[in-house]
């Protein structure tokens, strides 16, 4: 609860200052917190629920932040991967933990493509980047952000 508190005070005592900087993105903590909300949004939509395991198979990036927080803020559990692992292995811990959505990056696509068929607790794959790829059928994050209602829970304007 002291990241979802601390994260929620930031936004409210801080809405301009800058929060996030990762390459050319910048985002305020109002920008970044709308986006965490709406992502927090669109997992509810897609059925992620409290408890429940969303996974990351991704490099760093702010949206490796949005997903932590969103998940956070639903009561979701965060799977993170190590992007070393082997294809058994990372197939392994996400059939373990019982993964319902996994965020991964484009470097990742082929080691997906390797164990998806075999992993049926994932009901969703979201391709966490800012432009979506040919060869992926997975959901494009930035039109989970620009589609989803925010999490209605906490009413930020305040």
């Amino acid at each position: 609860m002291i990241l979802r508190t601390g994260f929620l005070n930031a936004i409210r005592n801080f809405p301009n200052r800058i929060a996030i900087i990762d390459g050319d993105a910048r985002f305020t903590y109002r920008e970044f917190g709308e986006r965490v909300q709406r992502l927090a949004g669109s997992l509810q939509e897609m059925g992620v629920h409290k408890g429940d395991r969303v996974g990351l198979l991704m490099l760093n990036s702010f949206h490796y932040l949005e997903i932590y927080y969103a998940s956070f803020l639903i009561g979701a559990v965060v799977v993170p991967l190590n992007f070393r692992l082997s294809g058994s292995e990372v197939s392994f811990i996400l059939r373990d933990a019982g993964v319902k959505v996994l965020f991964y990056h484009r470097e990742f696509q082929q080691l997906i493509n390797l164990f998806r068929t075999d992993l049926a607790s994932i009901e969703q794959y979201v391709l966490a980047e800012l432009e979506p790829i040919a060869a992926s059928d997975a959901v494009f994050y930035e039109d989970l952000i620009d589609r989803a209602a925010a999490w209605k829970e906490v009413d930020l304007s305040e």
